[in-house]
């Protein structure tokens, strides 16, 4: 600036031109939603989607991991548009919420991801067929995968997907990873029912069925043959009737005391609906005796079986 321009001397002169500029940085980015927002313990390669604003200026997006203050990077970072982003995250060794932290010009804002346990999965229960009303302690065997996450384990009696009173699947054993037991509940309603086991990630999981049936009580209407020569093998029997096919036993009452004793029994080798085979027991004492048979749902006689 010239203030009186008449009183300059003749002579060279250096001007100096000055401009002032205003610099705007970007706004502060914000964020909306992150998609997926929890993962899987432990996987590799997790592509997340950043939904936001004033995205575009990121620079960085990184994982408190919580050790001491280290962090690992999201990597792969690809900006989309002002209001969307996608990184790869780093595999997570322990469960739990984790800060995600998001670096831009505008400054930095801060979101949560959760860590999960990997998904309990059932591939088989073993037995899958009980009697209804039972009483004695029957424990099944669960296996499969990622089975040392249950928490419980119930079977669906109500059809309602919740647990209920004696569902319960009771003394839960975690015995791997792979293997779980327990002493299955009661039932009196025939049918089948999902079994579900639990997890504090994923809350109930059905993950197969079992059965439940009604028993009948057997009935036997004739042996074939029924007399046998004592101090010799008598060789195999034919029992017929009705509801053998799930007689767990059979035997001749020589003690007549009216439950098998070790040498009293009938060894079952074949059984169906109406026809049970065994091979008679051996005896030294002469005379007529009952013939027992045993099911879960009751038991049946028949008299005589005549040693001479």
């Amino acid at each position: 600036r010239v203030d009186n321009p008449s009183e300059l001397l003749a002579g060279d002169y250096q001007t100096q031109v000055v401009y002032t500029a205003t610099v705007k940085l970007p706004s502060k980015p914000t964020i909306e939603s992150i998609s997926p927002s929890s993962v899987v313990q432990n996987t590799n390669d997790t592509l997340i989607t950043i939904h936001g604003a004033n995205l575009q200026s990121t620079y960085s997006v990184y994982v408190d991991m919580g050790n001491g203050g280290s962090t690992e990077q999201c990597t792969s970072l690809t900006v989309i548009s002002d209001s969307e982003l996608t990184c790869v995250l780093p595999a997570f060794a322990n469960t739990g919420d984790y800060v995600l932290v998001l670096d831009a010009q505008g400054g930095e804002t801060t979101s949560t991801i959760k860590v999960t346990a990997p998904k309990p999965q059932v591939s088989s229960i073993t037995p899958n067929e009980f009697q209804t009303g039972a009483s004695k302690r029957e424990v099944i065997t669960l296996t499969g995968q990622h089975l040392d996450q249950v928490q419980a384990v119930f079977i669906d009696f109500n059809k309602n997907g919740k647990q209920d009173d004696g569902e319960e699947c009771l003394e839960l054993s975690i015995v791997s990873n792979t293997e779980i037991t327990c002493v299955r509940p009661g039932g009196d309603t025939e049918g089948t029912f999902t079994v579900y086991v639990t997890s504090s990630d994923y809350g109930a999981i059905a993950s197969g069925t079992v059965k439940y049936i009604r028993i009948e009580a057997p009935s036997i209407t004739r042996v074939n043959p029924n007399q046998f020569a004592i101090n010799s093998s008598p060789g195999p029997i034919t029992i017929s009737g009705s509801n053998l096919q799930y007689v767990t036993s059979a035997f001749v009452d020589l003690n007549e005391n009216q439950s098998m004793d070790d040498w009293e029994e009938c060894t079952i080798y074949s059984t169906s609906y109406s026809q049970i085979s065994c091979y008679m027991p051996e005896s030294n004492i002469t005379g007529q005796f009952t013939l027992y048979v045993v099911s879960p749902g009751g038991k049946d006689t028949i008299y005589p079986i005549t040693y001479i």
